[in-house]
């Protein structure tokens, strides 16, 4: 499938303010579609820009523009960007809104996914319960909205382990889009994704390609084979084939994912250390000790970078360098990142580390889906 065609950036002359901005909002939807992030960030500012710039800003538009632009730093690993972004977003949508207002929910579910990105699970799991709450009364038990955070609850759950509880969560989410999105859905595809993580961590590889191959080629088909989403299928597919030792494969999967990742995202994104990751863990596999040791140094300084000292994530690569070291006879040298790696997950209280340290697979909206409000009226009341 070809990707859409770049949308124009000069804007329509006589556009209402509230025209403006639906105009340059379905501008950063169609650049998010195409996985061209940066520009859609330009795009973004400038929407928020404008209606800044009015004389009594609404706020349902003010934080619409600051939920775009939150969710494409996020998109490009920008989390120190997104975080007061998003909560801004949601400060004023807790002043506008209705306390059971569907856009509440969606700044809830974004700054939860965001928590649970930066590791702070506790806070994330508190937020997506809220959001859960204001969307089964709001739009019905049904609802694609509420699926997306039924499966970002779940992502969270199965990074704590509690892979039972996720399986219902990730379940219940697929069935609720296959039904209002289609099979061969974008969500769909997410889902199944997702659903493919959680049957390789219980121990069942087989299962779990056949929902990434079937993921794989719904993105493929929907979104053509460069976009970043096509990455994170590959990314998964490569872990899995090396899981069950086909290591040729592996490499050939992780090779093409890393290729499309840093051709589309900007250097030091978390997505392409998680690729490097998966690289070490392959050569470390095949007794290619020195180059496994490399990159598993370069990703501990990308994740620090990106994630800061204290990241579970950090944690992980610190325990896979220390058990590869232990491997070249450097025992000491095993132990103090082993004791760094457990004091992380001490602050964190994340017990154990999970068995593949990657980025969950969290869906971030990217824009608002609803239509936006004809026009900039005085009262803040919901359209």
């Amino acid at each position: 499938m070809r990707p859409d065609p770049a949308p124009p950036t000069k804007l329509p002359a006589a556009l209402a303010p509230g025209g403006v901005c639906e105009f340059l909002g379905a501008q950063v939807q169609a650049l998010h579609r195409q996985g061209r992030y940066e520009l859609a960030l330009t795009v973004a500012e400038r929407a928020l820009a404008l209606v800044e710039s009015t004389p009594w800003p609404d706020p349902r538009y003010r934080a619409r523009c600051l939920n775009d632009l939150a969710a494409l730093h996020a998109s490009c690993g920008h989390h120190e960007k997104a975080e007061p972004l998003y909560r801004q977003a949601l400060a004023l949508r807790r002043q506008a809104l209705s306390p059971q207002d569907p856009e509440l929910a969606q700044s809830l579910n974004n700054l939860a996914l965001l928590c649970a990105i930066r590791g702070r699970y506790g806070e994330a799991q508190g937020l997506y319960q809220e959001a859960l709450a204001i969307q089964v009364v709001a739009l019905g038990p049904t609802h694609p909205e509420l699926a997306t955070t039924l499966n970002n609850l779940a992502v969270l759950l199965k990074t704590q382990d509690r892979l039972a509880e996720a399986g219902l969560l990730y379940r219940r989410a697929l069935a609720m889009r296959e039904q209002a999105c289609g099979p061969q859905s974008l969500e769909v595809a997410n889902s199944l994704h997702t659903l493919a993580a959680l049957l390789r961590a219980e121990g069942d590889p087989v299962g779990a390609e056949s929902l990434g191959r079937r993921s794989l080629a719904i993105r493929e088909q929907q979104l053509g084979s460069q976009h970043p989403d096509v990455a994170m299928s590959l990314y998964l597919l490569a872990q899995l084939s090396l899981d069950q030792g086909r290591q040729a494969e592996a490499l050939e999967l992780h090779s093409r994912a890393l290729a499309l990742r840093e051709q589309a995202l900007a250097p030091g994104h978390p997505e392409i250390s998680q690729s490097l990751h998966g690289l070490a863990r392959l050569h470390q596999a095949q007794g290619r000790l020195a180059q496994a040791e490399f990159l598993y140094a370069r990703v501990l300084t990308m994740r620090e970078r990106a994630l800061g000292s204290q990241h579970p994530l950090v944690a992980s690569t610190l325990e896979a360098l220390a058990l590869l070291r232990r491997q070249t006879f450097r025992p000491a040298q095993a132990l103090l990142l082993e004791q760094r790696a457990q004091g992380i997950r001490a602050m964190s209280h994340q017990a154990t580390a999970a068995r593949d340290p990657a980025l969950p697979a969290l869906e971030i909206p990217p824009c608002n889906t609803r239509p936006w409000p004809p026009s900039l009226p005085a009262s803040p009341c919901r359209p």
